[in-house]
């Protein structure tokens, strides 16, 4: 079930509470006869494919044993059951249930663990609650208990120790990646461009240097990082030099490596993101972080502080500590921007007024070595302030206007297309719009209705 259903789903049962909470009280009777039931099942990953075939067979043999007809099958395949997110099975059940699309009086799960693991006991409960008060009853065929307080008592203790034992994992697992990080380890992510990694063997040797998209064989191998070498770690040094003395911003130094033909460890061309990983991260020197951020069952992660961070170092930096941090201070004299500094750009922009005599939007960006039109609208506020600062002052006088700053007549917008035919012995749109005396294409279309009609209008 998507997110709409789920939404769904939550609204038609705030509305049921607030019209009527039916009495509780539905065990099983013995005069009932309905005997139709679905089965729900769930495994945490999905590499426990005998798992899931395992609950299936037991549930069938249950159901065979109680004279029960399975005739709908939910399952949660690779899904934790720390929470109802992302779990599409028990979420269309419970759609079906509350919509009343539900054509089983029953729903049998294995355990109550399989049900769900979650912190708060009573989000489980709730969730059986809403079934039994829409007369679906759910069985744990395992966990069967009494009718009555002292069953309820015995389920609520059961689905506390479902809850415990996952937090527990948890707890271990992050105790035992934090230990690994400390000593140096890698985590087992896919591979940078700064490092390469490494397997080393459960008996402490050093094994292969995996290559892109290989992954350790064996769950009791750890991997540790080692530097770039060779060519790749002449393309890191260089990036840095031309951060830090060419004053070249990011997208110029993706642009040249692309353009020389340096690519990606995967063949692909260099993106800014890419070239800003490179330069902000430690590992250039030797150094990894660890501890950046947490995440508790199923809650989104959480950053954590920069003090509250760990650090080791691996190996012995691609650039010096003192590289590092001076590309850093770039960094922080951008103020965090992707581009040049201030003087940087209003130097640009001087020079090319220089060249030009002029500043539009197209020579901005058709300038190489400065920052687009948009970065200097963003940094300065409008293109005329960045105008400013360089001695450049825009005639106010907008184009295809008269020189008191009054719009063409028609004869006028005519005879300027007959002079711009002269002077270039053609005429087409590309022409119009270079040409500042003229209006631009969209005030001539609104005057003669097309720009066709003008040109026949103007004899040509």
């Amino acid at each position: 079930m998507g997110m709409c259903q789920t939404a769904e789903y939550s609204a038609h049962v705030d509305a049921w509470v607030v019209r009527r909470i039916r009495p509780a009280a539905m065990e099983a009777r013995p005069e009932q006869v309905d005997r139709r039931a679905a089965i729900y099942l769930r495994v945490s990953t999905g590499r426990q494919p005998a798992s899931l075939a395992l609950q299936r067979s037991a549930l069938e043999r249950y159901a065979a044993s109680q004279a029960f007809d399975i005739v709908a099958v939910y399952e949660d395949v690779g899904k934790s059951g720390v929470t109802l997110e992302r779990r599409s099975g028990l979420s269309r059940l419970l759609f079906d249930v509350v919509m009343g699309n539900a054509n089983f009086a029953h729903v049998l799960v294995q355990d109550i663990s399989r049900w769900g693991r979650f912190q708060d006991p009573d989000e489980a409960a709730h969730y059986e609650f809403v079934c039994r008060n829409h007369g679906v009853l759910v069985t744990y065929c395992r966990d069967l208990v009494s009718v009555g307080p002292p069953g309820q008592l015995a389920k609520q203790v059961k689905r506390v120790m479902a809850a415990d034992y996952v937090r527990q994992i948890s707890d271990r697992t992050r105790r035992g990646k934090r230990r690994a990080a400390e000593a140096g380890r890698a985590p087992g992510a896919w591979p940078r461009y700064l490092v390469d990694r490494q397997i080393i063997e459960p008996d402490g040797l050093l094994g292969r240097v995996l290559r892109c998209g290989d992954f350790r064989s064996h769950p009791l191998q750890a991997l540790r990082l080692i530097p770039a070498t060779g060519e790749r770690a002449q393309v890191v040094g260089r990036i840095f030099r031309m951060f830090i003395e060419g004053g070249k911003s990011m997208a110029d130094i993706a642009a040249t490596l692309s353009e020389e033909g340096v690519f990606w460890t995967d063949g692909s061309h260099w993106t800014r993101r890419r070239i800003s990983r490179i330069l902000r991260d430690p590992l250039s020197k030797g150094l990894q972080h660890y501890g950046r951020s947490r995440t508790v069952l199923g809650v989104r992660g959480v950053e954590m502080d920069r003090g509250r961070w760990g650090e080791v170092q691996v190996f012995e930096g691609i650039v010096s500590a003192e590289t590092f941090e001076t590309a850093q201070a770039r960094f922080r004299t951008l103020g965090g921007r992707s581009a040049h500094t201030d003087e940087e750009m209003v130097s640009g922009l001087r020079a090319l007024l220089e060249k030009e005599g002029r500043l539009s939007v197209a020579m901005i960006d058709a300038c190489p070595g400065i920052p687009s039109a948009r970065r200097y609208i963003s940094r300065f506020g409008t293109l005329a302030a960045a105008g400013r600062l360089v001695g450049y002052e825009r005639s106010r006088v907008s184009r295809g206007a008269a020189p008191d700053g009054s719009p063409l007549s028609h004869e006028a917008i005519l005879e300027g297309l007959r002079r711009l035919q002269n002077e270039n012995g053609r005429i087409n749109v590309s022409l119009i719009q270079a040409d500042r005396r003229l209006p631009s294409i969209s005030v001539i279309t609104k005057a003669f209705g097309t720009v066709t009609a003008a040109y026949h209008a103007a004899g040509l």
